[in-house]
């Protein structure tokens, strides 16, 4: 229960930062698409987890890769302000 309070306040928080951003016209667009990517991740992450469960025997094990996963997701988002950006033209 405990989980599901804070990984619905992790799914509005994302809601709110992917349309923030975006232009009045794409924000719906924004609000749908960062999401189902989100959503798209959490298959290959259950079964990272089972396969690194079902060799080692150890939920520490899985844990451990699963943070260095999200450690290299996070340093990658970092990197993100150094990315150049195109610029709008102004009608």
């Amino acid at each position: 229960m405990i989980y599901g309070f804070g990984h619905g306040g992790v799914m509005i928080g994302m809601l709110v930062t992917a349309g923030a951003p975006a232009p009045p016209e794409r924000a719906a667009s924004a609000t749908g698409i960062a999401p189902a990517i989100g959503w798209l991740g959490h298959a290959p992450e259950g079964r990272q987890g089972r396969a690194v469960f079902d060799r080692t025997g150890s939920r520490a094990t899985r844990f451990a890769v699963a943070t260095l996963a999200g450690g290299i997701n996070l340093g990658g988002l970092g990197l993100l302000p150094l990315a150049p950006r195109r610029r709008r033209e102004v009608a």
